[in-house]
């Protein structure tokens, strides 16, 4: 005769308790938001930053205003994807602002998001230049070289498997994101120039690659780069929309959906970083 164990009944789902969630919101430059949901509390959007030429400056917001509602909704158990993208051209912000609430036309209309980790290099700023020497012409800026493209700037080193695993993946987008006007810079941090030049004598790459000398050479100092692979995405206007570190078996996927969405995009990238 066969025994057969029964199958233990299953465990009850204990209640989850809420979760402490912290976000930062950037615009460009001209715009930082901070969202803050904590346990027991209303969740909150609020201006840490508001630069004066930013349209919404003249129509009354102010740097601390919390953004309570947009058109009627409150953020109650949304996302902030979800929230954010509420808003509209014709929408009514309803703001407190210390102990009074006013109702303002839109603070920022939606537009695409993406999203990076919490890294030293906030997304937001203005890319610093990247200067190389071309011969003939001396000292250049290659992302002024490449005006007018989105561009995806890579830290990488001959030393970090991460990065050679990588670098496939960055040729293969580039050729076939190149023709919607993706340009790829390569920067290089290895100690040891010779070992990067070496590398690629044997391994060519279709795009522009710049040496540095190491991690605290100019370049990855002013883009506060400590870790690699790194990346930077960096939007038509030369703004940089996300970073992104690290590659692992969905890197792909993700960096190409990043990438349409910044070639693709008609307003301006609205991009969320976890705290």
């Amino acid at each position: 005769m066969a025994f057969l164990l029964a199958a233990p009944a299953p465990a009850e789902d204990k209640e989850k308790k809420p979760q402490k969630e912290q976000y930062a919101v950037y615009l460009r430059s001209d715009l930082e938001l901070e969202w803050k949901r904590q346990p027991g509390k209303p969740t909150e959007l609020k201006i840490k930053k508001l630069a004066n030429d930013f349209p919404a400056a003249s129509a009354g917001y102010q740097k601390g205003d919390v953004i309570v509602a947009i058109d009627g909704e409150v953020p109650g158990e949304r996302s902030l994807r979800d929230f954010l993208t509420l808003s509209n051209e014709d929408a009514t912000f309803r703001v407190r602002r210390k102990k009074a609430e006013l109702e303002l036309p839109p603070l920022f209309v939606a537009g695409p998001m993406l999203e990076s980790p919490s890294e030293r290099f906030k997304p937001g700023k203005r890319a610093p230049k990247i200067k190389i020497i071309v011969p003939e012409q001396g000292t250049k800026d290659a992302l002024e070289l490449v005006g007018g493209s989105v561009v995806l700037v890579n830290f990488w080193a001959t030393w970090c498997k991460p990065c050679m695993e990588e670098m496939p993946v960055l040729v293969r987008l580039y050729q076939q994101l190149r023709p919607k006007g993706l340009a790829v810079i390569a920067v290089n941090v290895d100690d040891d120039v010779s070992a990067a030049k070496s590398w690629l004598k044997e391994n060519p790459l279709p795009f522009s690659s710049v040496y540095t000398g190491g991690f605290d050479a100019a370049i990855p100092l002013d883009y506060g780069v400590r870790s690699i692979p790194t990346n930077m995405l960096i939007d038509r206007e030369r703004y940089v929309v996300q970073v992104t570190v690290g590659f692992g078996g969905a890197s792909e996927r993700h960096l190409r959906e990043s990438l349409e969405t910044i070639l693709e995009a008609q307003q301006p990238i609205m991009s969320l970083c976890r705290k």
